[in-house]
């Protein structure tokens, strides 16, 4: 009988780098709601938890509270596909039930990505320490401009709000971005040590 081969961490955070490519559009579209009424570009942000739920079975073999992220990770894929497929569709739902799920949505996004940039810091840390305390930065950044998105205020299309827009994408680029950036340099890391890595541990893809 053929045994499946464990994803190795290699693949799980080339995985995350994939995943948070699709956190552009989930920010950016956001921002183009909020500086004007008309249609915004169809993104696929739901993508982005597609990829990382892919990646935290390994991810939680270093870090085991990854594994709690879980069923976030389905709550926020679930509500960007719907809210995906609605503007497909033309639609904008409204009503009190609407508020409180963006209101829910917006308190788990935000606590969703600080843990998992946090715990992929402790990942990275064994390997080196220095990229680690980067993407810690990186993390604490995103999670100010996440939480600046989340204030529910509409913002107008005077130059100072244009000026105030791109800094805030700026950061959320700065933010995103330098995560990537991070993890993708921690690659060749974790590549040298899976290569001085015992025969066994290769076979088992624990890197």
């Amino acid at each position: 009988m053929l045994r499946r081969k464990k994803p190795s961490l290699y693949t799980s955070i080339w995985l995350v780098i994939i995943g948070y490519a699709f956190m552009y559009d989930q920010l950016f579209w956001q921002l183009q709601l909020r500086v004007s009424e008309g249609s915004a570009l169809l993104y696929p942000g739901w993508l982005c938890y597609v990829f990382i739920l892919l990646a935290i079975p390994t991810l939680a073999r270093y870090q085991k509270s990854v594994t709690l992220l879980r069923p976030l990770a389905w709550y926020l894929g679930a509500v960007t596909l719907v809210r995906w497929i609605f503007q497909l569709a033309g639609l904008s739902p409204e009503g009190w039930y609407v508020y409180a799920v963006n209101v829910v949505t917006s308190a788990v996004l935000l606590y969703f990505h600080f843990q998992l940039q946090t715990s992929l810091y402790r990942i990275i840390q064994p390997f080196n320490p220095e990229r680690a305390r980067l993407i810690r930065i990186f993390r604490s950044v995103s999670a100010v401009v996440n939480t600046v998105m989340c204030f529910p205020i509409q913002l107008g299309q005077s130059p100072e709000m244009e000026l105030l827009q791109s800094g805030i994408a700026f950061f959320a680029t700065l933010g995103v971005g330098g995560t990537q950036a991070e993890l993708f340099m921690s690659l060749r890391d974790i590549r040298a040590q899976s290569m001085a890595a015992p025969a066994s541990l290769q076979k088992e893809g624990e890197l």
